[in-house]
Formats: C-alpha cells, structure tokens, sequence
C-alpha cells in the first residue's frame, strides 16, 4: 500500500495536521468520518474531534 493512499485517508500527526486533514475532508464533501482513537484517553481524542466538525 502506498505511504500517500495511508496519508491521505488516515487522521494521524500533530493535532494541527488532523484538523486540517478534517477540514480537507469536509470540502471534499466527505459527511461521515470513522475514527477510532489510538491512546490513553480515546474519548477525550473523540470529542476533540467532534468539536473541529462543528
């Protein structure tokens, strides 16, 4: 699998990187994201995420 297909469809990196990645997504008209959080506190990453959709 390429490192750029991985890149492209992942939200993984510095938080500043996964909200612009977010954001790419939603101009992209992309509706639905499916994350599942890697880390101590993977609610706290879920809302964080919840919150840049707003």
């Amino acid at each position: 699998m390429p490192d750029e297909f991985c890149e492209l469809m992942t939200l993984c990196g510095p938080a500043g990187y996964v909200r612009e990645r977010v954001e790419a997504f939603r101009e992209a008209g992309v509706t639905m994201l499916n994350v599942t959080p890697v880390g101590p506190e993977p609610a706290r990453l879920i809302e964080t995420v919840k919150s840049w959709l707003q």
